[in-house]
């Protein structure tokens, strides 16, 4: 087990497998955001001692024997772990026969997979500049969130309906985000262009 990128809230863990082959290994990433040190105490813990000395060529069954070995399947954390020794034991396999992993499984299903970039503002214009900046680098796809998470639909400290005791902070009013957001978006197409699609082709071209 490889863990990296050690913060609080953002952390990278991989395992790597080994095999009786010399040189002969495969990678898997168990990466889930927030959670990334309870997939590594489940794999420390749990499931490294259960894979050791398996079958790496019997990639379904490791994977349906980890999946019912928990009571309570299909969480966050079972979910990555069962992914990362499912792509390891993908990577063995590829790595053994000479072939991309891809064509194992039936060949190409496209040429190329959109990129997208991330922008984020304080207000609608600075929003609309972010937006641009990657659209002039031949971005099609731009997520956009404005004041962070949530934003659009922060009421202010003592704006708001709350009660006369209650919370006097920053607060998530979701009435005033369904109000905000599609007028960030319409603010946004009308200066940076409505058919972001064919600018971005035709300036590539």
């Amino acid at each position: 087990m490889i863990a990296t990128s050690p913060r609080k809230n953002y952390s990278w863990v991989f395992i790597k497998v080994y095999t009786n082959e010399p040189g002969l290994y495969g990678v898997g990433s168990a990466n889930v955001r927030y959670l990334s040190w309870a997939a590594e105490a489940a794999l420390e813990k749990h499931l490294i001692p259960f894979w050791i000395g398996k079958d790496a060529d019997r990639i379904e069954d490791m994977w349906q024997s980890t999946h019912v070995r928990f009571y309570w399947r299909n969480g966050p954390i079972t979910n990555v772990v069962q992914a990362a020794i499912d792509s390891a034991l993908w990577d063995i396999k590829g790595k053994r026969a000479g072939l991309p992993v891809y064509e194992l499984l039936g060949g190409k299903v496209r040429d190329a997979v959109p990129l997208y970039a991330h922008a984020s503002g304080k207000d609608f214009n600075s929003s609309a500049e972010a937006v641009q900046q990657w659209f002039d680098k031949d971005f099609r796809y731009v997520r956009l969130q404005m004041g962070g998470y949530g934003g659009g639909g922060y009421a202010a400290p003592g704006e708001g309906s709350r009660p006369e005791a209650g919370y006097k902070g920053k607060a998530f009013d979701e009435e005033l985000y369904v109000k905000t957001i599609p007028e960030l978006f319409q603010h946004i197409r009308n200066e940076v262009g409505w058919d972001v699609k064919r600018e971005a082709l035709t300036r590539r071209a």
